[in-house]
């Protein structure tokens, strides 16, 4: 064999297939941008480390070396302009290449958790506007103490699966000082099992943040959780348009409301998304949510369309934006293309923040309107079916919500 192709053989194989090193825990899991910071590198095969990297190349590494057994200690330089968000990571040992990993970045100041703080008496102070990486054992909770004026916001979000490291599904609530719950998330439509929370309130005074596995089994996972008065969003309308332009969007998702915001679909990523922190007055939010980019014409599903002679008649190539606006609602589209040539009908709903299950049905464009395909799941809650076009030289689509659901967030492109 060729010594480059045996050279790209090794680089595709798995380190953890190889025997090589494999990483299971950075701590802290991010940093503050404009900062210098020493992380901590777990796994196994870590003996002699030689250098960690990001792929993306913005992060430095100023020094490298081996703090214990299977633990690599690493100090990063991250620079000012450095993109939010996750950085792929790599360790190379004498025996070889680990997997990828994900250390984030983010634009506020950061603590570590400070442990005991099982209770409000306990309870860890932090001020609004910074973020805490902690860990949560078994049968652990977490709590954190805020002071707010009258009419103050507070919001907070938890990173833990997102941050691919140990799995830990965090559960997330505000509690006001007489132990009353204000707000509570397990799953977040954004964040899948992630979460996040956000609250005005009506007195002054503290008020506290618990962070605890769902189960209360937390096996010592790492989370990171952000803190302020910043929107909370979870989806776009619409969620998507031309690449290149600068559409008006609707955010959708936040506790006090909707709000409006031009964004520039732009910086477009290999999956056709562009991922935006929604800033209202100022404050950015640490979600990005993702946005469709496309160079296909753009066309919005208006109601009614409950029946398919109220379908919305289209031309493949094309994408669409619509929604399930109340329970039990059902939208149709007439696709037409040329007899006998082959379509992919992609739906993406929950991959863009909504909370749908989309359901796509495709049908005879005719009398009987029979059905041709359909799915449910076959990109996570999302769907995708392939049609080949019938002698009518259309068919039909129907859309749906898998549990019959509706709402202004049940946003879908497809």
């Amino acid at each position: 064999m060729p010594r480059t192709a045996l050279l790209l053989l090794l680089l595709a194989c798995p380190a953890t297939a190889m025997g090589g090193p494999a990483l299971s825990r950075i701590e802290p899991p991010a940093a503050q941008r404009g900062t210098d910071v020493e992380i901590l590198i777990s796994g196994s095969e870590l003996e002699e480390p030689q250098e960690v990297f990001f792929e993306e190349g913005h992060i430095t590494v100023k020094a490298v070396a081996e703090d214990k057994a299977n633990v690599v200690k690493a100090t990063l330089a991250i620079p000012a302009d450095c993109p939010l968000g996750p950085h792929r990571l790599r360790v190379r040992t004498a025996e070889g290449l680990s997997e990828l990993r994900m250390f984030h970045v983010h634009a506020v100041e950061q603590f570590p958790e400070t442990e005991p703080n099982n209770t409000a008496e306990a309870a860890q102070p932090i001020t609004p506007g910074t973020a805490v990486w902690g860990a949560l054992g078994n049968e652990d909770v977490d709590v954190f103490k805020v002071n707010l004026p009258a009419g103050g916001r507070l919001a907070a979000v938890v990173e833990a699966v997102s941050l691919d490291q140990q799995m830990l599904d965090p559960h997330l609530e505000i509690v006001d000082a007489k132990g009353f719950t204000l707000a509570a998330c397990d799953d977040h439509p954004l964040l899948a099992q992630d979460a996040a929370v956000a609250v005005t309130v009506k007195d002054e005074g503290d008020y506290f943040l618990r962070v605890r596995e769902s189960s209360y089994r937390g096996g010592n996972a790492i989370y990171l959780l952000h803190v302020g008065d910043f929107p909370v969003p979870h989806v776009a309308w619409p969620p998507g348009g031309a690449a290149g332009s600068e559409i008006a969007v609707e955010w959708i998702g936040d506790p006090a409301g909707p709000f409006s915001e031009t964004i520039a679909l732009t910086a477009v990523d290999l999956h056709g998304l562009v991922r935006v922190r929604p800033t209202r007055d100022g404050k950015a939010s640490p979600l990005a949510v993702p946005l469709r980019a496309t160079t296909a014409p753009v066309v919005t599903v208006e109601e009614p369309a409950a029946e398919p002679e109220q379908a919305l008649k289209v031309t493949a190539p094309t994408a669409l934006v619509g929604r399930m606006d109340a329970s039990d609602d059902v939208d149709w589209i007439r696709i037409e293309a040329p007899k006998g040539s082959k379509w992919r009908v992609a739906g993406w709903g929950r991959r863009l923040g909504s909370p749908v299950d989309l359901v796509i049905n495709a049908h005879r464009d005719d009398a009987k309107r029979q059905r041709i395909t359909g799915n449910d799941d076959a990109e996570g809650p999302d769907s995708v079916v392939q049609v080949t076009v019938p002698e009518e030289g259309s068919f039909l689509l129907r859309v749906n919500d898998f549990q019959q659901r509706g709402g202004p967030d049940f946003i879908y492109w497809i």
